[in-house]
Formats: structure tokens, sequence, C-alpha cells
């Protein structure tokens, strides 16, 4: 880290009980921007300062905010969360995640709530969202995500590639 940036400490709550009888605070020094979210830190320590770290994200419910994100150059308001999630999750789709018959996600769906014989991720969300404004929110969301990916728009995504965390060593 250079002596120009500034830097948090952020405190994870770990137990290992292989060493640990009881949860233990750790503390990590970790670079700052006024736009970092939590989950980028724990990323950081994860990727640059201890690999044994664990945690759950890309939970993909749109709660916790983890996943929060930026399209057109400005942050998602929470009450469009959602749609912007599985914008996301659509543009996967469309650059060649797996989202057919036989993915993951919608073997789970069959299997968890009864939603079988589905042909692919965009029927899901069709179906699960058909009461909400959130599937065509979604739509459009999709087009500004793939209109800035084709014209290589990376930071009206929040996506500045200058941004990137600087490996150790």
């Amino acid at each position: 880290m250079a002596d120009t940036e500034r830097v948090i400490e952020i405190q994870v709550l770990r137990y290992r009980p292989e060493q640990d009888t009881e949860p233990v605070l750790q503390s990590y020094k970790v670079p700052f921007t006024d736009d970092m979210s939590v989950l980028q830190g724990l990323q950081y320590i994860k990727d640059y300062l201890d690999g044994t770290v664990s945690f759950r994200w890309s939970c993909r419910m749109a709660i916790c905010g983890s996943c929060g994100m930026m399209i057109d150059g400005k942050p998602v308001d929470p009450a469009q969360h959602a749609a912007a999630v599985l914008a996301w999750e659509l543009v996967a789709c469309d650059y060649g995640g797996a989202c057919g018959p036989t993915s993951p996600v919608l073997l789970g769906a069959c299997a968890d709530r009864g939603l079988c014989g589905l042909g692919s991720f965009e029927d899901l969300a069709r179906v699960t969202t058909q009461n909400s404004n959130t599937y065509s929110q979604a739509l459009e969301f999709r087009a500004q995500i793939r209109a800035a990916l084709q014209n290589h728009d990376y930071v009206s995504l929040g996506l500045d590639p200058a941004r990137r965390p600087k490996p150790k060593g």
C-alpha cells in the first residue's frame, strides 16, 4: 500500500475449531475508497492478505447490499436492486453462462420450488417475477449493460479497470 492511500481496519470474526476454542476477532488493514463496499474489503483480504478467510457472497437475494452495483455510472436504487441483479444474471446467460434446462439454477428451482420444465433461466425469471415491474426493469437494465459491454464502457457499470487491487509482493 502506498503512503498516500487511505486505509481502514476491518475486523473479521473468525472461528477455526481446529485452533480456536471460541470465535476471535482478527484485524486487517485494507486500502479504502469512498465507493468501496464491505464485500470488496473482504475480497481484498482474501485475495491479498489472508487466503484462509471465508465468507458467503453472490447470494443473489438483494438483501444485504454486498452485490451493490452501478448502471449508467449511477448506483442502483435499492428499490430496483432485484431487477439489476436479475439483469446481470440474464447478461451472463447471453454471454454463455450455464442457463439452460440442465443448469444448476433451473434444476434447483425444480427441486426446491416445483418450477419444473422451464427451458431457460429467462423463463424462470419471467415466471417468478410476473406480478411486479422487476422483470421489465431487468430487461431495460440488461439492454443498458449489454450496450456498455459492447462499447467497452466499463466505467459506466462501476467496473473501472484502473482501480483493480495491486497484487502483493
